[in-house]
């Protein structure tokens, strides 16, 4: 190769090989701010389906919340239902008990009071 027909860069050419290079970067940095700008904006939408679903999350929390509260209280009703059909039963079985002694006493009171029946012919 010639010497003498390459020429030497001058502090021009040197300037305007980094201006087109600054300008090159700086398209690239605006390209990459775009897809910046989808994925934020991406995020935003998932972040707003996050947020639909801690509401539900919290609605349906509330709901179970009250749902639960009625039950407990049917449950204490039902409860104490027991209680007071058991109670009813105790008392019940010990009247019986003291019935059925009357009447054992009752009838024989009844069968020593007849007078002795005449044998039959």
């Amino acid at each position: 190769m010639d010497d003498e027909n390459i020429m030497p860069e001058t502090l021009d050419t040197i300037a305007k090989r980094i201006t087109a290079l600054g300008g090159s970067i700086d398209e690239r940095f605006t390209k990459v701010d775009k897809q910046f700008a989808t994925i934020e904006q991406r995020f935003t939408k998932v972040d707003e389906r996050f947020a639909k679903v801690d509401q539900q999350f919290s609605e349906t929390k509330a709901h179970l919340g009250v749902k639960i509260e009625a039950l407990g209280a049917k449950v204490d009703l039902v409860y104490e239902a027991v209680i007071v059909l058991q109670d009813h039963t105790a008392v019940n079985a010990s009247d019986h008990k003291r019935f059925t002694a009357r009447l054992d006493n009752h009838d024989i009171r009844i069968l020593a009071l007849e007078p002795p029946k005449p044998a039959k012919r």
